[in-house]
């Protein structure tokens, strides 16, 4: 037992040597650990060149203070220093990197995880870069970069996510970018990049998110988009793409995002956007699309937000627009819409926004948007009488002969509508000026027509309708200046009988 004491410690001896100091040449002793010196070079490096920043780190910082590290066999194999506690909460620091990313950077080739967004990080990123093979997640977002992306970054094929928006990077992406097949993540905006979106990009079959907006990009999506299958988000807003929107959309059944606003698309709203059933978020806002709105579009149930506003959209809104229950953000103006508000608009009950305005909408605005509760913005711009968004009539209250809006004393003006309690409309009508005027109609419990009536300045007026449960009419009145002029009545099959 003794002499397997001594074995053991013996050992333990030999095996934390290196704590004392003896480290492999090339390697420095810090606090009982082995550290590669070239990877501390670059920390100090980075330390050093962020003095002249307006919120530097402390210039007596050890390089191995710097940031969150995390290091391997006396290799540095994560590095994480950010200034945003919101993004980057795991490595967020009170000051700020800034001045250049030199060449050194090159020399930290066992990195896999860097990350240095949200920072003053100024200069053009080193070729150098492009040693760092091992890298999985590159961030550099939210500096001040500027020049080219380095072709060289397309050498590093095991990057899954890559960071580089909010620069001021110019120039074209490189080609290389679309042969990093691992990337699951890439965001290039906002930046200044130019040239198009190549053909290639449908090598990237891995890729979750594609973020390129707020560039200069030009030319057409091209149809090879329509390869990223596993994409959940697809970001182009703000660029320069012209052309139509690829049918090959459609294929991305996983997408919940789509931001395709603000630029220069024309042709229609392919049909198979309806094939997109996870989406919380279309915006198609600010292009030049023509055409009528797809029926298609109510496949979209899970849809929060629908923006197709500022294009030249013509036809009717669909009814399958009903079918949206979740939506909260509606906008479909200005465009060149035709026809009446839908009254399956009504479904719509989560709606917060609604914007139908600058179209060339008629009739009167449906009295089921009246329904729609929790409406904090809504803004319509049609032909309709008496205007005006409907409300409950449980909402109005009778003073002398004339209706006014509760806790008011203004007669109510615009259209109302009451309801049974099973939700389905009992009946609507309209008020001028505190007083009953133009048509009224009223259901029965299950949706059928039961009563249509006429009334002018408060006063019964023209035609007056009753239906028995069956349809046929049973009785018809004729009103002038409040009195009956004229009446007829029928039987349940329809025929004419003394109204007795």
């Amino acid at each position: 037992m003794t002499q397997f004491i001594k074995s053991y410690i013996i050992f333990v001896i030999l095996s934390l040597s290196w704590v004392w100091g003896q480290c492999d040449e090339g390697y420095t002793a810090i606090d009982g650990g082995c550290y590669y010196q070239s990877d501390l070079d670059v920390l100090q490096i980075f330390i050093d060149n962020s003095q002249g920043g307006e919120n530097p780190p402390p210039s007596d910082l050890l390089p191995i203070e710097v940031g969150e590290q995390v290091w391997e066999n006396g290799r540095l194999v994560e590095l994480c220093s950010s200034n945003s506690s919101y993004t980057d909460p795991q490595c967020y620091k009170d000051y700020e990197l800034s001045g250049q990313i030199l060449q050194e950077i090159g020399n930290l080739t066992n990195l896999t995880y860097l990350n240095l967004g949200y920072n003053e990080l100024t200069g053009s990123i080193p070729p150098e870069i492009g040693n760092l093979t091992n890298l999985t997640v590159l961030r550099l977002y939210s500096n001040q970069l500027t020049g080219s992306i380095p072709p060289e970054i397309g050498n590093l094929i095991n990057l899954t996510y890559l960071y580089l928006g909010k620069n001021e990077l110019t120039g074209s992406i490189p080609p290389k970018i679309w042969n990093l097949s691992k990337l699951t993540n890439l965001n290039l905006g906002p930046n200044q990049l130019t040239g198009a979106i190549p053909p290639e990009v449908g090598n990237l079959t891995n890729l979750t998110e594609l973020k390129l907006h707020a560039n200069q990009l030009t030319g057409e999506i091209p149809s090879e988009i329509g390869n990223l299958t596993n994409l959940i988000h697809l970001g182009l807003t703000k660029t320069e793409l012209t052309g139509s929107i690829p049918p090959e959309i459609g294929n991305l059944i996983n997408l919940t995002t789509v931001m395709l606003n603000s630029n220069q698309l024309t042709g229609s709203i392919p049909p198979e956007i309806g094939n997109l059933t996870n989406l919380i978020h279309l915006n198609l806002s600010s292009n030049q699309l023509t055409g009528s709105i797809p029926p298609e579009i109510g496949n979209l149930s899970n849809l929060l937000r629908l923006m197709l506003n500022s294009n030249q959209l013509t036809g009717s809104i669909p009814l399958e627009i009903g079918n949206l229950s979740n939506l909260t953000n509606l906008n479909l103006g200005p465009n060149q819409l035709t026809g009446s508000i839908p009254p399956e608009i009504g479904n719509l009950t989560n709606l917060t926004r609604l914007y139908l305005g600058l179209n060339q909408l008629t009739g009167s605005i449906p009295s089921e948007i009246g329904i729609l509760t929790n409406l904090k913005l809504k803004k319509f711009s049609f032909d309709n009488k008496h205007g005006g968004i409907p409300i409950n009539v449980n909402e109005l209250e009778e003073r002398d002969g004339v209706v006014y809006s509760k806790d008011t004393n203004k007669p109510h003006s615009g259209p109302v509508f009451e309801l049974w309690d099973n939700g389905q409309k009992k009946a609507e009508g309209t008020f001028k000026d505190g007083k009953q005027d133009g048509k009224s109609t009223f259901w029965k419990f299950n949706g059928q027509k039961s009563r249509e009536d006429i009334y002018k300045d408060g006063k019964r007026y023209g035609k007056w309708t009753w239906w028995f449960s069956n349809g046929q009419k049973s009785e018809e009145r004729t009103y002038k200046d409040g009195k009956m002029i004229s009446v007829k009545c029928w039987d349940k099959d329809g025929n004419e009988i003394d109204c007795g």
